[in-house]
């Protein structure tokens, strides 16, 4: 899914351009800094309309950041910015398209930031050399709907590869003494826990297998393991050393969770 020669020419003269969703330095902005939910979703229903009449073609998107957390999670009231993945290589024609209808749905609704909508996502992956391709296979058939309009349907990235992404930002805004969002990975291993580890904590070695590139600290994980305790009164996270008790009416003994 490598971008054409067509497609770096036409981001470079345009706005779609890189600009991380959890940069380090800024990974829990104030709201002012952000496009509140009921903006963003009469926003982005201009741009997927206008796509559908432009292009005459529903296009499917995959995205990260706080996007997910604001709109599916629900957790926030606001995003920081779009940042999507393609899942099929636009025409430069489309991606003009997406672009100027990005910029006006900007203008109208006042949002400030030019780039509200932006591809470093596809930057991001390419950045810490994962198949991109695989991002998207993962991401699709795990099939979470973030929006949904006319022209245009957003899917949650693979929250595997999130909750990396999120430990590996995390691990670098400790290194500097700030926040790194931490009550954002809380939550997502609470639905990790729910689907993935059907209910129990996931063991270290399944999170770190796949998406080499994103390496994350032992502290970081072993913030987002106390404040989900914390906050739930239950493990979310577990080394792969460990063990876990028999809840009340198994078997004697001890219980791996994988």
């Amino acid at each position: 899914m490598g971008p054409s020669h067509s497609r770096q020419q036409s981001t470079s003269t345009m706005s779609l351009r890189y600009s991380p969703t959890y940069p380090p330095t800024r990974t829990f902005p104030q709201q002012s800094e952000g496009v509140d939910t009921p903006t963003l979703t009469t926003a982005l229903s201009y741009i997927s309309t206008r796509l559908l009449q432009k292009t005459k073609v529903h296009h499917t998107f995959i995205v990260t950041g706080s996007i997910l957390f604001s709109l599916f999670f629900r957790t926030r009231g606001y995003t920081t910015s779009v940042s999507l993945l393609q899942t099929s290589t636009l025409s430069p024609r489309e991606k003009e398209v997406l672009i100027s209808s990005v910029i006006k749905a900007g203008e109208k609704y006042g949002i400030e930031r030019e780039d509200w909508v932006n591809n470093s996502a596809e930057r991001e992956v390419k950045k810490f050399g994962i198949e991109e391709g695989e991002v998207v296979r993962r991401s699709l058939e795990q099939g979470v709907v973030v929006y949904s309009g006319d022209g245009m349907t957003f899917y949650a990235v693979d929250f595997m590869y999130e909750l990396r992404r999120g430990l590996w930002v995390l691990s670098e805004a400790l290194e500097k003494g700030e926040d790194g969002g931490v009550e954002d990975l809380v939550e997502l291993v609470r639905r990790l826990v729910a689907v993935e580890g059907k209910g129990r904590g996931l063991r270290r070695g399944v999170v770190e297998e796949g998406y080499g590139g994103l390496r994350f600290s032992d502290y970081a994980w072993m913030v987002v393991g106390r404040e989900y305790e914390r906050r739930f009164g239950e493990r979310g996270l577990r080394e792969d050393d460990e063990v876990e008790e028999v809840e009340e009416g198994g078997d004697e003994g001890i219980l791996d969770t994988f």
